[in-house]
């Protein structure tokens, strides 16, 4: 259960991460 919970949880605060940069990101292009 520890190895499917790691990746998971990781999996979701990349995303969070990724997705603050990338709007951040289009914010200044757009």
């Amino acid at each position: 259960m520890q190895i499917v919970s790691a990746p998971a949880e990781q999996g979701q605060t990349k995303p969070l991460i990724s997705s603050r940069r990338t709007k951040k990101k289009f914010t200044q292009f757009s």
